[in-house]
């Protein structure tokens, strides 16, 4: 048995374009989070 597939990739076609990043306002606050290797392993047994 032998299968054959002719596979052509065409580009997307337009879409409408996403809002600049500078449109959102600057976050009122933010956390640096300490990282070490236990933190990072749960977070990707989490993900």
């Amino acid at each position: 048995m032998t299968e054959e597939q002719t596979i052509v990739y065409t580009d997307a076609p337009p879409g409408p374009t996403p809002p600049s990043s500078s449109d959102a306002p600057p976050a009122p606050w933010h956390r640096d989070v300490p990282t070490d290797a236990a933190l990072l392993f749960r977070f990707s047994a989490l993900t």
